[in-house]
């Protein structure tokens, strides 16, 4: 009788990991994510030049700071909720004295740059979170990146870490625009100032249409607008420009990037913004953002903006805000709910419920227009008086039915809030 053959078997570890690789291949054709395209042998020459038996190599030193200063946004972007492991990482390119430092989330990335002396050429993927935290805690005044075979090296004096690396095959192509034509220069501080409307936008997974902030850039007109809506408020921030933009666009920015779009502009005095084919990005300095944009079903904000109110107030911002704070500590829980009445140049702020008892106060006001009331949520109404800068604002009334308007005195940082039946 023959001996059967026995077929080779697999340890439980390889097959766990055979799986596990599978499993995320499978995921990133079912969701669409472009898989990293394989590059001939020049190309794969040109990103690390000086190969050994396979061996990747790259050997860089840079300043300690200047790569933890790379290595912030770039760790902020690297997700760790994916099923994509390898989204984790950070790609990092030594080539020409400079350091390239790349996230990608697919729907979002961030690449940051920074000089380096450079020895040797070369890439690695690696864990965004390890080595931002390695670096934050090497001392010295400049470390150096050591990579070959699977591993990464970070080092300064006799302090040393090594962190695995992950295959490149897997790295999904980052969400980058493929052309360098149509950069927009603007002022910050002006995008700063009307992103600050992002307060408004909606968490409301049902409406994804309101899930992010409406930016527009009118070259002609000199003006940045950006607006926010949740169903219950709507923001609307302008900015005037000194110079015209060269262009103009319209994008919805998901809320998941308007924070990263804040913290990257910092103090910078100016940024570049391009509208790419269903991507924004913003570049400051050696830092460039890139996100996919939301469809445009933004609602028309000009249809929800009020006109013509009868009674128009002058108030001390602060002044208002102490009001509603002392009466949201009797507010209905969840609520939020307050009651202004308006007579004789007084608002009154008050709430009552029967678990918080009654709280209230009055806030002189210079008052054009008959007496009134509103039921709104204070919440909102807070939120509305901390976008504004003006010491003082202006509220425009027209009842316990309409909506109720906060706006400075240039007209700039408008809110509306809608009413509320009961407070």
């Amino acid at each position: 009788m023959e001996a059967r053959s026995r077929r080779p078997t697999r340890s439980r570890s390889s097959a766990t990991a055979c799986a596990r690789l599978s499993r995320r291949r499978s995921c990133a054709r079912t969701c669409g994510i472009p898989r990293r395209p394989r590059r001939d042998a020049s190309e794969r020459e040109e990103a690390a030049p000086d190969r050994e038996k396979g061996r990747r190599l790259m050997d860089v030193v840079i300043d300690r700071r200047a790569l933890a200063r790379a290595l912030d946004p770039v760790a902020k972007v690297a997700t760790k909720k994916s099923t994509m492991v390898v989204l984790e990482n950070a790609h990092i390119v030594a080539r020409d004295s400079v350091l390239s430092l790349t996230a990608n989330e697919t729907h979002r990335a961030a690449r940051a740059t920074a000089p380096a002396k450079i020895a040797k050429s070369g890439e690695a993927l690696v864990s965004a979170a390890a080595i931002a935290a390695a670096v934050a805690k090497l001392g010295g005044d400049e470390v150096r990146l050591s990579a070959a075979d699977s591993s990464l090296v970070v080092s300064s004096g006799s302090a040393r870490v090594r962190l695995p690396t992950a295959r490149m095959d897997d790295w999904p192509v980052p969400p980058f625009a493929a052309t360098e034509q149509g950069w927009i220069e603007l002022p910050a501080q002006a995008l700063r100032d009307v992103f600050a409307a992002s307060y408004a936008v909606s968490s409301d997974t049902s409406r994804p249409h309101l899930g992010g902030l409406l930016l527009e850039v009118e070259g002609s007109a000199r003006t940045l607008r950006a607006c926010a809506a949740d169903g219950h408020r709507l923001a609307l921030h302008t900015s005037k420009l000194k110079e015209a933009p060269a262009g103009s666009f319209r994008v919805v920015v998901p809320s998941e990037a308007i924070s990263l779009i804040t913290k990257a502009m910092g103090d910078a005095e100016r940024v570049d913004v391009l509208r790419g084919d269903k991507l924004f990005e913003l570049r400051v300095g050696a830092l460039r953002l890139s996100t996919v944009l939301l469809d445009d079903g933004f609602p028309a904000y000009d249809r929800v903006i009020p006109t013509g109110h009868p009674t128009r107030i002058s108030a001390a911002r602060a002044e208002l805000i102490s009001a509603i704070d002392l009466a949201m500590l009797a507010s209905p829980d969840g609520s939020g709910g307050v009651s202004l009445e308006l007579a004789a140049g007084s608002l009154s702020v008050k709430a009552e419920s029967a678990e918080r008892g009654e709280a209230q106060s009055a806030v002189a006001v210079d008052q054009q227009g008959p007496d009134t009331r509103i039921a709104v949520n204070g919440v909102y109404l807070r939120h509305a008086l901390n976008a504004q800068v003006d010491d003082v604002i202006t509220v425009e009334l027209a009842g316990d039915l309409d909506p109720l308007v906060v706006v400075d005195a240039a007209r700039e940082r408008l809110n509306v809030t809608m009413p509320m039946r009961n407070a």
